[in-house]
C-alpha cells in the first residue's frame, strides 16, 4: 500500500484487491479521511455495505427493521453496549429494482452519510497472473459510474498493477 502524502491527507488508497482472477463489482468511497477502492462479487449495494460495516464499523438504518441499527453483512442488530456513539448509514430504495405495484423496493446503503461519500461504482475484470485490472461500467442500483480521477491516483501510487478504463 502506498504511503500518504503529508500535504494531501486524501492521497492514501485502501483496497481489498482480490487474490483470484475474475469479474468484480467495485465501489470507490471517501470515508473517515481515507480513499477506498473496494471489490465485491455480489452487487454494488452489498459491496458498499461490506465496506461501511467492516472497515467503517457502521450499522445500517433499514426501514424494515424500524431503523434499528443493523449490520446487513453479518445479519445482526447492534448489541446494547454498541449503541453508545454508534456510527450509522442511511438507506435508500434500489433504483434497479423494478417498479411493481404494491411491492416495496428493497433498501440499500445511501451514497452519502456521516463521514463517508461514494465517488464512483462500476465493475473490474482482474487477471492476477498478468497483474491487470480493467475497469468499466456503472451501477444500475445507484446510477453512478466509475471515478477515473481515483483510478489515476491508484496508478500514481504504483499499485504494481496495470490499470485500464473503458
Amino acid at each position: 500500500m502506498a504511503e500518504p502524502d503529508e500535504t494531501n491527507p486524501m492521497t492514501s488508497l485502501k483496497t481489498n484487491l482480490p487474490e483470484q482472477a475474475g469479474e468484480f463489482q467495485i465501489v470507490q468511497v471517501e470515508m473517515d479521511a481515507n480513499l477506498y477502492l473496494w471489490f465485491g462479487r455480489y452487487g454494488h449495494a452489498l459491496c458498499l455495505a461490506s465496506l461501511l460495516e467492516k472497515e467503517g464499523n457502521r450499522f445500517g438504518l433499514f426501514k424494515e427493521y424500524d431503523k434499528r441499527p443493523f449490520k446487513w453483512v453479518s445479519d445482526r442488530f447492534a448489541k446494547p453496549e454498541e449503541l453508545t456513539d454508534i456510527l450509522t448509514y442511511e438507506t435508500v430504495r434500489d433504483l434497479a429494482d423494478p417498479d411493481i405495484p404494491d411491492l416495496e423496493k428493497p433498501e440499500i446503503p445511501a451514497l452519502e452519510g456521516p463521514g463517508y461519500r461514494v465517488i464512483g461504482m462500476g465493475r473490474a475484470r482482474i487477471d492476477v497472473g498478468k497483474k491487470t485490472i480493467g475497469f468499466y461500467g456503472s451501477s444500475m442500483s445507484y446510477n453512478i459510474g466509475i471515478n477515473t480521477e481515483q483510478l489515476t491516483l491508484a496508478e500514481r501510487l504504483k499499485l504494481d498493477w496495470k490499470i485500464s478504463i473503458s
